[in-house]
This record gives C-alpha cells, sequence and structure tokens, in this order.
C-alpha cells in the first residue's frame, strides 16, 4: 500500500505539465485530462466554500481514491454530505458526478496499477534523459528499499521496540551528521505520546555528555547508516554499558551498533547517488511510533489530545479565519 501510495505521488509529479482542458472527456488523453482537472481544482480552491474544500482536499491528496471509491464513501473520509461531492463536480465543469470520477478512473486504467505494470514503469524511467533518467533512478531506489523493508520486517521486533519505548522512563534520540534532522523529527512526533523524549544535541564534543544521565530503566533511539559516524559507535558503546534499552535503527546486521541492539531495525539505504535513501528509514520509524501509540494507553491518547489542543489553543497551528 505505501509503495502504491508513493508511485501515485510519482506520477503525478514525474513529467508533470499542466494543460488547458478544453473538453476533460476526451478519451484518447487520459493522463492530460486528470492533470488539467487537477490543476483547475488546485487553482479554483482558495474561492471554494469550506465545505467543498474538504472534498477538493481530499480529491487532489488521494486521486486515486476517486477512481475506486464510491462517492459516498469518498465523501466519508472527506468528513463532507455526499451532495458535496456532486458539488464539487458541477464546480469543476462535469454534467454528473459520474463524468468527473470518469477521468480518474481511465487515468488509472492507462497508468495501470497492477504489479507488473508497475514494474514496468518502473523499468522505462530509468532510460529517459537527463531528470528523467534521475528521477526514474532514484524513483527505482526509493520504491525498493521501502517495499523490501517492510516485506523483510521483524514484525514482533517492531513491537518489541514499541514496547520498550512506553515502558521506559526517559527517551533519548541519537543521530549524527546526516541521521540528526531525521533523528529531530522523531524526537518531535515522540515526545508528543511518551511523557519525557529528549533530543541528543551535544554542547561539547562528546554525544556521551549528552547521555550522562543514562540508567537501566531510560531507553535510547540510536540512528545509524553507512558511512557510520564514530560518534554514533561511541554513543551506543555507552548506552550499552549503562544498560540502557538500546533501539537500533541501521542499514545492516553487520553495522558496528547492531550487535549491541535490544532491538533492531533494519532499514535499506540504496541510492544511485552519492548518499543514502533515508525514504525506508522514515517509514519504519513513523510505523513504530505509530505502533508505540496503537498499542498505548489512555494516558497515551490523552497526552496527544492535551498538546494538540494547547497548540490550537495558541495559535502554534495555522486555521483559516
Amino acid at each position: 500500500m505505501i509503495a502504491r501510495l508513493i508511485v501515485s505521488r510519482l506520477a503525478s509529479f514525474v513529467g508533470y505539465t499542466v494543460a488547458t482542458m478544453t473538453n476533460p472527456q476526451l478519451p484518447e488523453a487520459p493522463r492530460a485530462a486528470l492533470q488539467a482537472l487537477v490543476a483547475r481544482i488546485t487553482r479554483d480552491f482558495p474561492a471554494l466554500s469550506p465545505r467543498l474544500q474538504l472534498a477538493a482536499r481530499r480529491v487532489l491528496d488521494r486521486p486515486e481514491d476517486v477512481a475506486l471509491k464510491s462517492m459516498r464513501a469518498l465523501a466519508g473520509d472527506a468528513k463532507v454530505p455526499p451532495t458535496t461531492m456532486l458539488r464539487l463536480a458541477r464546480a469543476a465543469g462535469f454534467p454528473s458526478y459520474e463524468a468527473f470520477r470518469a477521468i480518474f478512473q481511465e487515468a488509472l486504467r492507462t497508468t495501470g496499477s497492477d504489479f507488473v505494470t508497475r514494474a514496468q514503469w518502473l523499468q522505462r524511467l530509468p532510460k529517459g534523459d537527463g531528470a528523467a533518467g534521475v528521477v526514474g533512478a532514484m524513483a527505482a531506489a526509493v520504491l525498493m528499499n521501502i517495499e523490501a523493508a517492510f516485506r523483510n520486517m521483524d514484525l514482533a521486533g517492531l513491537a518489541a521496540a514499541a514496547d520498550l519505548l512506553r515502558a521506559s522512563r526517559r527517551v533519548y534520540v541519537v543521530g549524527v551528521g546526516g541521521m540528526h534532522p531525521i533523528a529531530s523529527y522523531v524526537h518531535y512526533v515522540a515526545r508528543m505520546a511518551l511523557p519525557d523524549v529528549r533530543l541528543a544535541e551535544p554542547a561539547m564534543a562528546a554525544m556521551t555528555d549528552e547521555l550522562a544521565d543514562l540508567a537501566p530503566e531510560d531507553a535510547v533511539v540510536l540512528l545509524s547508516v553507512a558511512p557510520y559516524a564514530t560518534e554514533t559507535v561511541r554513543a551506543a558503546e555507552f548506552a550499552a554499558s549503562r544498560g540502557a534499552k538500546l533501539i537500533v535503527l541501521t542499514d545492516s546486521r553487520t553495522s558496528p551498533v547492531a550487535s549491541l541492539a535490544t532491538a533492531l531495525i533494519l532499514a535499506p539505504t540504496a541510492t544511485p547517488l552519492f548518499f543514502p535513501s533515508q525514504a525506508a528509514t522514515l517509514a519504519l520509524l513513523e510505523t513504530l511510533i505509530a505502533l508505540t501509540v496503537s498499542h498505548g494507553d489512555e494516558a497515551v491518547l490523552e497526552r496527544i489530545a492535551r498538546i494538540d489542543r494547547h497548540r490550537r489553543e495558541q495559535g502554534i497551528y495555522w486555521q483559516k479565519r
């Protein structure tokens, strides 16, 4: 499902050109018609009523759902009455919702959604010149990394890592160099669900200085992929010496930090370029946080609701006036 969603997103951007839609129902150019329709809805979005905006946002964010789901089901996802979907279709210039939906269905039939067609699409992309070749190679690497990560996932191990996070007194997140922005993201999201999550950001030279208070009742989420940072290995060794639980996300069982892990999560990072791809890393970390929340007690949900309410009351999240 994740791989299919990414294919859908990439298909919207790879070679994306906006054309004027003179006749949206022309069958000979279904993909161009869909692109033009998406461009039209995007252009008109600010002028739509709040309820129509909810419907339009769902259509723009999940165009594959328009083709695959009924009008009632899609309206339910958008949290609007089914008649709103009909109003959106008419606002886009269609006489009926069925005519509107047909554009999405025809585009889906043209691009294909089965595995064989997806494989053929990936094989063709890297053969292009210039930008198409680069984008195609990256698309193939990202999709294969994510698919391999979930196909080979140790589900019991990931669930055990989520249990460790919930049971720990304090959670530290460690990422050095290129892994630090990802560690920062994990810290930002996880602290909404867990009472004490800290991002290790050494003020001095040593990461171990940030972990000085580590104890056996604590956990460390440690991110490390090749080329492995020396400071990360030292942090892992220090955490292990303190008896803390070590949740390691790395790219290989032969990684210098893998043998120290209490819970090991493996993320493929293959890429045609000079830097490791972190798409699978992010996907697995988000899944870990989802497991932490879904298996948590009422206190976890109450904490998330409380933080969300605080941010909305303080105007941290933008809201249309």
